[in-house]
């Protein structure tokens, strides 16, 4: 949204924000599936560990990434300026109450709009956070080679393998002696 149309949203009569909305959620949709078709595809290259596939999404992420954050920022515009038209106090406004606000056709495509939007963000954050999770293992699995290869011993965790936290052998780790 450039700046004139920004001017024209705080101008706009509810009417028109409403028509507003509706194309932002849209075009909102759209980047977020373009992102998760990338977050998708990234997954397959980490998995497939496909260095040229995954350099190539992460540059193909760019222009999405920023669009979206730029689409939220104008989305809070649209609501606080809805919330305004609909003399909404500014420390109640959230899209869902706006939108019961509304008269019924507009009611009922804007939260399936929103409930589209919803569950397309949260899949993509399933998405990103297995991605990072097969990252996180793969550096763990790099660093491990790298400790064999260079023969240095792994550091000590501040937990055992079941989970105590460093006894010294034969205690048990009881608070009391009871074998006296």
């Amino acid at each position: 949204m450039s700046t004139t149309a920004t001017t024209t949203v705080t101008t706009a009569p509810a009417k028109s924000f409403v028509i507003l909305l509706r194309e932002h959620l849209e075009a909102e949709i759209a980047v977020h599936r373009r992102l998760m078709i990338l977050a998708e595809l990234e997954e397959r290259a980490l998995v497939a560990n496909d260095r040229v596939a995954l350099a190539k999404i992460n540059d193909d992420q760019s222009g999405p990434a920023a669009e979206a954050a730029r689409l939220r920022a104008c989305r809070e515009r649209l609501v606080l300026g809805l919330a305004e038209r609909l003399a909404v106090p500014a420390k109640d406004v959230r899209l869902a109450k706006l939108i019961d606000l509304l008269p019924e056709p507009n009611r009922r495509d804007l939260t399936e709009l929103r409930t589209t939007l919803a569950s397309l963000l949260a899949t993509l954050q399933a998405t990103t956070e297995r991605n990072h999770t097969l990252i996180r293992s793969s550096l763990s699995f790099v660093q491990t080679i790298l400790r064999a290869i260079a023969g240095s011993p792994a550091p000590i965790g501040a937990y055992d393998r079941r989970g105590g936290a460093g006894r010294e052998k034969g205690t048990g780790g009881g608070l009391l002696d009871a074998k006296g």
